[in-house]
């Protein structure tokens, strides 16, 4: 009888055989959810007893897990906060595109206003050279 259920690779944790990461299963069950719900809903490919296997292993291994949970989770954050720095316009244009004017028509960002027609489905913008974005 094999009761090993979760293996490290990749630098990461996941169930042995499946592509289900531990923390997938961690999350849900902190969430509060049982197993049978992980197991039936969340995981249909997963048996109930990897699920329950799962379980066992981090509440055996909690501080470990919780502290490899907390550097992914920072990890994230970081890659998140880099990316956002880098395309700071992409996100300040996604925040504000297909926001309305009071006679509810779509307005761009102020940014690039004037600078790009929309015609029905078609993007017919001018050329980058005459872009005047930079201050």
């Amino acid at each position: 009888m094999n009761n090993s259920y979760v293996e490290q690779r990749d630098h990461a944790y996941w169930l042995i055989g499946t592509r289900v990461s531990l923390d997938s299963i961690v999350v849900t069950f902190l969430q509060g959810l049982s197993p049978e719900t992980i197991a039936t809903e969340c995981f249909p490919s997963l048996t109930l007893e990897q699920v329950y296997g799962a379980i066992a292993y981090y509440l055996g291994h909690r501080s470990e897990i919780d502290a490899y949970l907390e550097q992914a989770d920072a990890e994230f954050a970081a890659l998140r906060q880099a990316t956002r720095e880098q395309e700071s316009l992409f996100y300040e244009t996604s925040l504000t595109i297909g926001q309305s004017d009071s006679n509810g028509k779509r307005q761009p960002h102020p940014d690039i206003a004037g600078k790009m027609k929309i015609t029905g489905e078609i993007f017919d913008s001018i050329p980058e050279a005459d872009w005047d974005l930079c201050e």
